[in-house]
């Protein structure tokens, strides 16, 4: 006959053995046919999805891309803000953070900011182009679901005019007629600051030709042409001319550069460079020659 001791403490352990074979067996199963779970999305918290139409935007890979559309034209895609969650969504801004941020931008009816957990809002963002060529930006959407979304907006620029029309560029920068501006910034005197190469683009579909281009007015001494453009640009075409800033005085010294051809209302086509001539440094370094007051 059994001591009822010994048979409490053999039904406690066979308890304790079972319920360490149970916690050990959930963990597995938890753990190993749920490792792909976002556990993120299991606890209750807002979770932002955006998508176009019926397609989801990749979060830092999406594109919203409009195509091809005119300069100075408009073109609108609508996107959807989805909160995935199970608590509200806080949108706290919307805006482009890279690339060619003046031509995309939100359309000025801002969305809801705050989406409850299950529904979506919408905004439009809007592509206008001020020259030809492809054009994009980034975008980032900030809010309470802890990361922020970014994705990228693409588009294509194209001439609607078929008149020559010219444009000049600096890089990736506009440099507009009458207004534009570019710096030298500081060069030493007697030097050269390096080559700067400028773009003329023709955005129009007939020729453009460059009769002259030249300095008239300011420095005119102290910038010179290195590269000369092409007489002639094809529609939807473009060339290219270098200059140099080279100070002979100390000082802000400054130009108009004008292109003169056969655009019928953007003739001749002036931009302004500048420069800063700037001396030479050279340090002077010298030595005390007095005896140490300290011995040994």
């Amino acid at each position: 006959m059994c001591c009822p001791f010994f048979l409490r403490v053999k039904t406690s352990r066979v308890l304790l053995f079972s319920l360490l074979l149970f916690t050990l067996t959930f963990v597995l199963f938890f753990f190993g046919c749920f490792s792909r779970v976002d556990l993120y999305d299991m606890v209750t918290t807002p979770k932002i999805l955006v998508k176009i139409g019926d397609e989801y935007l990749y979060e830092g890979s999406g594109l919203c891309d409009f195509g091809e559309v005119p300069m100075y034209e408009s073109s609108e895609l609508v996107l959807t803000v989805e909160n995935s969650g199970s608590s509200s969504l806080h949108i706290t801004s919307i805006s482009a953070v890279s690339g060619d941020r003046t031509e995309f931008f939100m359309d000025v009816t801002s969305p809801i900011s705050q989406i409850s957990a299950g529904s979506s809002t919408t905004f439009s963002l809007v592509f206008k182009p001020t020259s030809t060529g492809y054009r994009s930006a980034i975008f980032r959407i900030e809010s309470s679901d802890g990361e922020s979304f970014s994705f990228t907006a693409i588009g294509y620029g194209t001439s609607n005019t078929i008149e020559p029309d010219i444009q000049v560029k600096q890089g990736r920068d506009d440099l507009p007629f009458q207004y534009g501006l570019f710096d030298f910034g500081h060069v030493l005197l007697e030097h050269s600051s390096t080559e700067v190469v400028f773009t003329i683009e023709n955005t129009g579909a007939e020729a453009l030709s460059i009769h002259n281009i030249n300095f008239v007015s300011g420095d005119t001494d102290q910038f010179h042409l290195t590269v000369y453009p092409l007489n002639i640009v094809s529609g939807g075409e473009n060339t290219t001319f270098s200059v140099t800033f080279d100070p002979l005085s100390l000082g802000y010294k400054s130009t108009t550069l004008s292109i003169e051809s056969n655009d019928p209302d953007e003739n001749p086509y002036e931009v302004t460079l500048e420069g800063y001539g700037d001396s030479q440094l050279v340090p002077d370094i010298s030595v005390p020659s007095t005896e140490p007051t300290w011995k040994l």
